[in-house]
């Protein structure tokens, strides 16, 4: 494994560096700046990168931010002294977030989950071919891009896989998908879309296998070959988060490092992200409580602030997220977390917290003071 390492204080990055390399980690870059540093990690594509937040000449959550949008298989690991950084820093989805002084122990379960990921990762992309719905359409194969030739192709596709297992009328898609008032010209008008998008996989390599869409308008795709789909039938296949399936569960929640179909601008888009919004939801705080159940606190409060970051508005992920915190008794979390809350809730929905939160709050103003 192979790592990148940015703090602006070079005890802290000796001291990380020393650490990794007692467990066999490769750091192949060590910086106290970010100027360069995201050219040096493009070229280089390391497995992970360490980055501190509080970084002087940037905020390290805005540059991880930068990172997340330029390389999609290295990890971010946020490390710092302010653990109430925690609810901004997932604004950059980063795989996990350390305090300082790092623990080894600590960190040794963030390598393994590192390494699972990465495994994962290769696993899933079978073939060398995949497609990412969430952020953006993206097709790849053998490491390059497959370009789709219109607007209209690409948004196609990416209905066909958003309704993968459905039944598809192809009157209504003519109809809803082109709009012409021509019934004859609709028809025509899908039928040469659908070339076009069966001829550039072909033309990519794409095996039928892989990727097939059949004269009934069903995509038959593989699994681990598009994120949407691999949501879709996770949420589809298990009710409940238990033992069996976290690990899938985990899977899953690592697609989702942005909205849905954010480059197509069509109705059903934005209703299909208001039913993954909720889906979304559901998934996260179902995690939460499965490892709350186990008292796995860490695994509870990331997927939580994974929650937040994807839906700030999310009144039952904050309430469960401050009773975390009351319950592991942090109180810097606690307060970071809570004047959040308290601003979208006043700004949003023009309402006070739950006078349970108030006064919890107010009791650690007073401890702290």
């Amino acid at each position: 494994m192979r790592a990148v390492l940015i703090d602006d204080e070079r005890p802290a990055l000796d001291e990380l560096s020393y650490l990794l390399k007692e467990k066999s980690i490769e750091v192949i870059g060590t910086f106290q700046n970010t100027n360069g540093v995201l050219d040096f990690i493009v070229q280089e594509k390391p497995d992970v990168v360490f980055l501190d937040i509080e970084l002087r000449e940037k905020n390290g959550i805005d540059f991880g931010v930068e990172l997340q949008n330029s390389i999609e298989s290295t990890a971010i690991i946020f490390v710092t002294a302010y653990p109430e950084y925690a609810l901004e820093a997932f604004r950059a989805y980063p795989l996990d977030y350390i305090t300082k002084p790092v623990d080894e122990e600590r960190l040794a379960r963030t390598l393994r989950h590192v390494r699972e990921v990465g495994a994962d990762h290769k696993d899933d992309r079978c073939g060398s071919f995949y497609i990412r719905c969430f952020g953006g359409l993206e097709i790849t194969c053998g490491g390059e891009k497959v370009r789709l030739p219109t607007k209209k192709t690409r948004e196609l596709l990416a209905y066909l896989l958003c309704n993968e297992g459905a039944m598809i009328y192809r009157d209504e898609l003519a109809r809803f998908m082109f709009d012409s008032g021509d019934v004859g010209k609709n028809a025509n008008n899908l039928r040469v879309t659908l070339f076009r998008i069966k001829n550039a996989l072909h033309e990519a390599g794409i095996r039928k296998d892989q990727l097939l869409i059949q004269e009934d308008l069903s995509a038959c795709i593989s699994d681990g070959v598009c994120d949407i789909v691999d949501f879709q039938r996770f949420i589809r296949d298990n009710l409940s988060i238990n033992a069996s399936n976290i690990a899938q569960a985990e899977k899953v929640a690592a697609f989702m490092n942005g909205e849905l179909l954010t480059d197509i601008d069509a109705l059903w888009v934005t209703e299909k992200q208001e039913w993954v919004m909720v889906r979304v939801e559901e998934l996260l705080i179902n995690m939460s409580i499965f490892y709350l159940s186990g008292d796995y606190m860490e695994q509870a409060e990331t997927a939580l602030l994974r929650l937040l970051a994807l839906q700030p508005l999310s009144e039952q992920g904050f309430h469960r997220l401050l009773d975390l915190y009351i319950r592991t008794k942090n109180i810097l979390k606690y307060r970071s977390c809570y004047e959040r809350y308290r601003e979208m809730s006043e700004e949003e929905f023009r309402e006070c917290p739950p006078k349970y939160y108030i006064d919890f709050y107010e009791n650690c103003t007073n401890i702290i003071k």
